[in-house]
């Protein structure tokens, strides 16, 4: 791949753009390309484990506009299907220079898309909600329209680009191994508020599971609560300190789910927790690990470190793309902090302004054009 056509697509170090919030858009209307992909792919329910309509969708869209597809199906999961694209090639590309990735499924429940007000225009400050317009929806569709047009432009040629698209990200990651090219750069879409992440925390995801005695609540003594275990345990587990990185801080702890027991009347014999662990320190590669203390067990699987590449870093998800000698770029519309939650938006301006950045280059210091 040509230096320039890598530069043209990636060179996006030190790119912050500020917002301008009443500029007319060079996609002023909802009926633009940008904004119908965005609210197509929005409308489409597409929680973790339900991801098979949006691919499908996905996969004919880029082919509308010129691109070759395959649709990738997971081992074990045949209905979940990775969406690859490519320029002008034939067959499937093993190796890209650039790979333009993101995911396309969403955490529950499924939000309707949303835009602007009724009957008013449509511009720049206008917000956008829905499930995934946000997390990571947004830098789908201006992933897609950035490469449509840079492609367009000549800047890029077939062989420099590959798209990716992959299920499973909001749930049970391990789905992205299963794309096997080699790059020389990958390009991660996550809500960055359109600036480049220079380093992100660790993750590990652990389940914590509590033993007891089943038995009449009436008599207490004769059983043990494995749901008592399992919450002195949590408490335990979230007093504790999991270390701390002056780039970082502090490790972060969330329990995200509880489950246990059959009836209020039964002393519960069974119980667990999903928790998710927010690394600041240690490898960037990591393992499983158990630990074992009287009747609590606490697994955690996929975990990693804090994650430095370069200066430009993918987040814990997109470490299971092989392992290589490639740069990792994280950069995306809005910001994290509204991601999953129910008031999820970005406005359109940020959506375009997404488009714009993935198109900006950076040489001798000074942001230029593609």
């Amino acid at each position: 791949m040509k230096d320039s056509a890598c530069s043209a697509l990636l060179g996006l170090a030190g790119y912050a753009i500020s917002a301008q919030s009443q500029r007319p858009l060079g996609l002023p209307s909802a009926q633009s390309d940008l904004l119908r992909l965005h609210k197509s792919l929005v409308e489409i329910e597409s929680i973790s484990r339900n991801e098979h309509d949006v691919a499908v969708f996905l996969a004919k869209y880029l082919q509308q506009q010129g691109l070759k597809t395959t649709l990738q199906p997971i081992p074990g999961y045949p209905k979940r299907l990775n969406v690859i694209g490519w320029p002008g090639l034939k067959p499937y590309p093993t190796a890209a220079g650039v790979l333009v990735t993101s995911d396309i499924d969403t955490v529950p429940p499924f939000l309707p898309y949303r835009i602007g007000a009724q009957g008013t225009d449509v511009n720049a400050s206008t917000a956008i909600r829905g499930r995934g317009g946000v997390g990571a929806k947004a830098s789908v569709a201006a992933r897609v329209v950035a490469v449509r047009e840079v492609l367009r432009s000549g800047a890029i040629h077939n062989g420099d680009a590959a798209l990716l698209y992959v299920v499973g990200e909001e749930h049970d990651a391990a789905v992205m191994r299963a794309f096997s090219g080699a790059v020389q750069a990958a390009v991660f879409g996550e809500p960055t508020e359109n600036k480049l992440a220079c380093g992100h925390r660790g993750h590990a995801a652990c389940t914590v599971r509590a033993h007891g005695v089943a038995g009449h609540s009436g008599y207490p003594l004769l059983g043990e609560s494995a749901i008592e275990v399992l919450v002195r345990g949590l408490g335990a587990i979230m007093d504790a300190g999991f270390g701390r990185s002056e780039e970082f801080g502090n490790a972060t702890i969330n329990i995200g789910l509880i489950s246990g027991g059959v009836a209020v009347s039964v002393i519960p014999e069974a119980a667990e927790a999903a928790v998710n662990v927010r690394v600041a320190t240690g490898p960037e590669e990591g393992g499983d690990q158990v630990a074992i203390k009287e009747a609590l067990v606490v697994e955690c699987k996929r975990g990693r470190g804090a994650v430095y590449a370069d200066f430009l870093v993918a987040n814990e998800y997109f470490q299971a793309l092989k392992k290589g000698d490639y740069k990792r770029h994280l950069y995306g519309p809005e910001t994290i902090l509204v991601a999953h939650l129910d008031h999820e938006a970005l406005t359109v301006g940020e959506l375009e302004e997404g488009v714009e950045g993935f198109k900006k280059r950076r040489e001798s210091g000074v942001d230029e054009d593609e």
